[in-house]
């Protein structure tokens, strides 16, 4: 069995925002695809904080035949992801040079609940943002996991109101990953237990088929 495995140090860019405040949001939603048609679709992922949205599109062509769709096989020419933010993620946009694994089977369902092939997500990263969906890089997208996530800078609180709001949301965050570090360690929790390792190899791991 060969395996398609992400090498890139996600973790390394995602905490570069130095005294930045970094926020984490999650969706159990799939991510709805439509075919717009020569090889583009576009996709939109919902069931974050406040009804954001994060919603997108990507080319490519299926060179194998395979009815799969895989950048870890040359077959995705284009991508882009934008978050229309909340108040726990500031809105933030993705390109294709911050792409580092798409997987989607080509059958007219969700992009999230593939696994067979290539497993099926999107894994994409900016110098201090980064979104993840799917079984590739978190879980299956089946109602009940978290399986879509978003980081990025954190809307800047009311002075007033920045200690309280701190405290919250930094302590809703550690009961969530079940972890009780320092927020910097916040990604380094999520490789150890049930959330997305945004660090290196353990970001988007992708099964190919036997013999591959």
């Amino acid at each position: 069995m060969g395996k398609n495995i992400l090498g890139l140090s996600a973790a390394i860019l995602l905490l570069a925002t130095g005294s930045a405040r970094a926020g984490l949001d999650f969706s159990k939603q799939s991510a709805v695809v439509t075919d717009l048609g020569s090889g583009s679709y576009s996709f939109s992922e919902g069931g974050f904080t406040g009804g954001a949205t994060v919603t997108g599109g990507f080319s490519g062509f299926d060179a194998n035949s395979d009815g799969q769709l895989s950048s870890f096989g040359g077959e995705v020419s284009d991508f882009y992801a934008v978050f229309d933010g909340n108040v726990v993620v500031r809105p933030f946009a993705l390109n294709f040079a911050n792409l580092f694994g798409l997987v989607y089977d080509l059958d007219g369902g969700p992009l999230g609940d593939g696994t067979t092939l290539d497993i099926e997500g999107i894994g994409a990263t900016g110098l201090v943002t980064g979104y993840l969906i799917g079984p590739g890089p978190v879980a299956l997208c089946d109602g009940r996991n978290d399986c879509g996530v978003v980081r990025g800078p954190a809307p800047a609180p009311e002075p007033a109101a920045f200690a309280l709001l701190g405290l919250e949301s930094d302590s809703s965050r550690l009961n969530r990953l079940g972890d009780s570090q320092a927020r910097g360690d916040l990604i380094q929790a999520a490789g150890r237990g049930r959330r997305p390792a945004w660090d290196g190899e353990g970001v988007f791991a992708g099964l190919a088929r036997a013999g591959c």
